[in-house]
């Protein structure tokens, strides 16, 4: 993958939910967060411009997430406003992860459609960003992955993160979901376990070649270990940065997009797996997905 080295920021476009965050350690101060609108965030705080689409209710929460959108930049006209609710998750007060709650069948959030989305938004993009957890959420967005596939112009960089929830998809769902995607993808992301479902192999190194074999650009984070990138056959094995780990919840979305925004800048895979590493260390250092971002307290 060769970036762009212009003056102009690289923009990306994506698509997915964005949810109220309800935090076991502040039940009184909700957040927001969503697997793609969380590596937006990174790749807008990494110096690029980010589109999100997504699709929000106007209840109670909308002030929330509208809020927090317009504060970081990604609130725009393909924010589409119309659905029964805003879907809500909640962390328990455990790390690494504790207990993850979701009251998201049938919100607003899943109901970003083809018809939805600017055509001209997406062609604009050097990057496309497709979120795993929005495909596998209904027929629906389904065919919003599809279209935005379809708009993506030739030279755009596709990337895919996985992001495999069994609450979602059964494996074979997840793999299959893949395949159909695979034939457009420029960069997979995924951790150990997903690399292992889609590609096989054993160890970190071998499933990322497999992986490699099909992709220019492979992603496989690692958590405490680190990162693994292979970028045009050259492997890089990243170390984890140092951090206190208050809570990872968003901190794979957040080295992903800041890893999309310097391969856009044109940077070496290891400057890359670097920037993205500091970043993901960054993330787990606060409680919740968007904190570290925009200054909330621990």
């Amino acid at each position: 993958m060769h970036g762009r080295n212009g003056a102009r920021p690289p923009l990306l476009f994506t698509a997915g939910e964005l949810m109220v965050e309800r935090h076991a350690r502040h039940p009184d101060r909700p957040g927001v967060g969503g697997a793609a609108a969380n590596a937006a965030l990174a790749f807008v705080r990494s110096g690029g411009k980010a589109t999100f689409a997504c699709r929000l209710a106007e209840d109670e929460h909308l002030p929330l997430l509208r809020g927090e959108l317009e504060r970081v930049g990604l609130w725009s006209p393909a924010v589409v406003i119309g659905g029964p609710f805003n879907a809500v998750y909640t962390i328990g007060a455990d790390c690494p992860y504790g207990r993850f709650g979701y009251a998201r069948e049938g919100s607003a959030g899943g109901g970003l459609a083809p018809d939805d989305l600017d055509g001209e938004l997406i062609t604009g993009a050097d990057v496309v960003l497709i979120s795993g957890v929005f495909a596998s959420l209904n027929p629906t967005t389904r065919g919003t992955v599809r279209r935005i596939l379809d708009l993506a112009a030739p030279v755009t960089v596709v990337a895919y993160d996985v992001n495999h929830r069994p609450a979602l998809a059964s494996p074979e769902e997840a793999r299959a979901l893949y395949e159909e995607l695979a034939p457009n993808l420029t960069l997979v992301k995924a951790d150990l376990e997903e690399g292992r479902l889609l590609w096989g192999g054993d160890d970190a190194l071998e499933v990322s070649r497999r992986g490699a074999s099909r992709h220019p650009l492979v992603m496989l984070t690692l958590g405490a270990d680190g990162l693994v990138l292979v970028a045009d056959g050259e492997t890089v094995i990243v170390p984890a940065a140092p951090a206190e780990c208050a809570d990872p919840t968003g901190a794979g979305d957040a080295a992903l997009g800041t890893a999309l925004f310097n391969f856009a800048r044109g940077r070496s895979p290891g400057e890359v797996g670097r920037a993205a590493a500091k970043a993901g260390a960054r993330c787990v250092g606060s409680l919740g997905a968007w904190s570290y971002a925009v200054g909330n307290p621990p």
